[in-house]
């Protein structure tokens, strides 16, 4: 029987800005670790994959936040 996800998660601004920081700490972290190993091709697949795969999780969290839009109009410029 495989595992099933749960859908529903009960997780305040203050967890997701954990989870947030923690997933540019480690996106930092690859980064710099890429750039030390630029020689070294067989991680440099390993590495992408995985910077992106944080990345999409970053722009899904900024996807899902609610921006603060004044209600009166607000002159530009």
């Amino acid at each position: 029987m495989a595992a099933k996800y749960q859908t529903k998660f009960e997780l305040n601004r203050s967890d997701l800005d954990v989870i947030e920081q923690a997933l540019r700490d480690q996106a930092s972290k690859l980064c710099l670790t890429r750039l030390e190993e630029q020689d070294a091709a067989d991680n440099s697949n390993e590495l992408t994959t995985r910077m992106s795969d944080i990345q999409s999780v970053l722009g899904k969290l900024h996807n899902q936040k609610i921006w603060f839009v004044p209600k009166d109009l607000v002159p530009l410029g």
